[in-house]
């Protein structure tokens, strides 16, 4: 892609404390220019990757943000009000990944628990090379 873009929760200087005072960012990694296209390089950095034992495929990292341009996504404040819309979106997306997986996990345990042999048969032909 020709640009990274990030959502940031971070927190306007007269905000009122606490989670109240969150406000939602958008920081793009590339500053659009006049054309629409990714210009200069912003100043936000992946600082690190976290090392995590499940969901490999989804990597997690430390964002450095050094006089970083962001625009603000909606009312100031209500920052985490549209972070949890986004965040249920997610975790749909989550379940079914779920339920997929179980469904294959499924499948393959049947075909293995079908097809498997177990003790040899007390009845019938003997069958010793398996």
């Amino acid at each position: 892609s020709q640009n990274i873009v990030h959502l940031v929760l971070a927190r306007l200087p007269d905000a009122p404390p606490g989670t109240k005072g969150i406000s939602l960012f958008v920081v793009p990694k590339f500053i659009p220019n006049e054309a629409g296209e990714p210009g200069e390089r912003n100043g936000i950095k992946c600082g690190s990757i976290e090392h995590k034992m499940g969901i490999h495929a989804n990597a997690t990292c430390v964002m450095n943000l050094d006089n970083a341009k962001g625009w603000l996504v909606g009312e100031p404040n209500r920052g985490l009000q549209a972070m949890f819309v986004m965040m249920n979106a997610a975790r749909l997306g989550v379940g079914m990944q779920s339920l997929g997986l179980t469904e294959v996990a499924y499948q393959n345990s049947l075909v293995y628990a079908k097809e498997r042999l177990q003790m040899r048969s007390l009845t019938g032909p003997k069958a010793p090379e398996k």
